[in-house]
């Protein structure tokens, strides 16, 4: 279980260290003051090294509710977005609940989109005025005209 508390990290060679010495069995308080840190960092080491890679793993993972949105429906959201890329959140939030039954909001397509890094986009390219050749070539004719007095 992660720690619960700001505490400032420490660089992997000494977590290594801390490990080590845990390892070969030195006294805690010892490899506190031999290493610099503090005899709670020492313990939470201990603890980690204790702990099996699964548990450690299974606590890292993201916690509140499971979404909605099952493995093939976020990569039928994908496809769908490629295909349409233009559709708005209510469109995408439709196709889910017409191709798989699936009632979300549009605020959890939203986040399914984030978590997927998809957006949409807008296909047409908009032309700056200002960079525009021939729009650039007609001012100069007109501003030619012009005499500096």
């Amino acid at each position: 279980m992660p720690p619960k508390g700001s505490f400032r990290r420490h660089r992997d060679e000494i977590r290594d260290l801390v490990k080590t010495q845990l390892d070969m069995g030195v006294p805690g308080k010892q490899i506190a003051k031999f290493n610099g840190v503090s005899p709670a960092f020492v313990a939470r080491m201990n603890k980690e090294r204790k702990t099996p890679v699964e548990t450690l793993e299974a606590v890292k993972r993201k916690r509140g509710l499971r979404s909605k949105i099952t493995l093939k429906g976020r990569e039928a959201m994908r496809d769908f977005i490629e295909e349409n890329p233009t559709a708005y959140r209510a469109k995408v939030a439709d196709f889910l609940r017409e191709e798989f039954n699936i009632k979300v909001s549009e605020s959890t397509v939203s986040r399914a989109q984030k978590q997927a890094r998809l957006s949409r986009k807008r296909l047409g390219v908009v032309v700056n005025r200002q960079q525009d050749e021939e729009l650039r070539a007609r001012f100069r004719a007109r501003m030619a005209r012009y005499r500096v007095d």
